[in-house]
């Protein structure tokens, strides 16, 4: 099992990579668009077996460069946006 988020919008998948490639214990994998007119999208997880600090403070950094990049973040437990910064600290509490 893992913790998932899924960030949609005008992804540069170079950009992303290059810019978390040190956050190891995050998985990230592109999402192409399922139709024509689709939003790309990125899924993020993190294995519940790698989840802790480190997790915890990898996708705070990853949301932030999301969200600079005017990209949405949705974490996937209960579907809601994460658009603020109560509900960052909310998500990476849930992988700590």
């Amino acid at each position: 099992m893992s913790f998932n988020v899924l960030a949609e919008g005008a992804i540069d998948y170079a950009a992303v990579a290059a810019k978390v490639a040190s956050f190891a214990p995050l998985e990230l994998f592109p999402v192409p668009p399922a139709r024509p007119g689709e939003l790309p999208a990125l899924g993020v997880a993190c294995p519940l077996s790698r989840c802790g600090e480190d997790a915890a403070r990898a996708l705070d950094r990853v949301v932030r460069f999301l969200w600079a990049n005017r990209v949405h973040v949705y974490e996937l437990w209960g579907g809601q946006e994460v658009s603020n910064e109560t509900e960052l600290a909310e998500l990476c509490a849930n992988v700590r």
